[in-house]
């Protein structure tokens, strides 16, 4: 059976997103509405690459076809199957891509691409809800 991993993040409006861009400076002539637009998006772009490092570190596995997503968040997980693999953490993956900018990130990585022609069966596919 294979696993489909739907990346998503979640807006904490509860929490101090200010927490997730520690380096986020405004300026004197920005007002607060500004600074926390500012502090939003940069930790929405954290919170996308913590989803999409978390569902290649908790799905994937040594010795899977793995399918590759497009978006935002798709891309973080990409951007980690790539360090996993030449950290030697991870071998022995083969990976679909969903599109051609999936497949020129994965080819610079050095990630092993295949088709579903040679491989029909995937182990887990991984996709953003962007």
């Amino acid at each position: 059976n294979m696993k489909f991993v739907v990346t998503a993040f979640v807006a904490l409006a509860s929490h101090n997103v200010a927490a997730f861009a520690p380096g986020a400076s405004v300026g004197r002539k920005f007002g607060k509405t500004s600074m926390r637009m500012a502090q939003e998006a940069l930790s929405q772009d954290e919170l996308k690459k913590m989803v999409g490092y978390k569902s290649v570190d908790d799905y994937v596995e040594s010795g899977m076809v793995v399918g590759l997503g497009t978006g935002s968040t798709a891309y973080f997980a990409v951007e980690r199957l790539g360090q996993k693999l030449e950290s030697g953490e991870l071998k022995d993956i083969v990976a679909i891509p969903t599109s051609v900018r999936t497949k020129e990130q994965a080819e610079s990585l050095g990630i092993p691409l295949v088709t579903l022609d040679t491989h029909s069966k995937l182990d887990v596919a991984i996709d953003g809800a962007d």
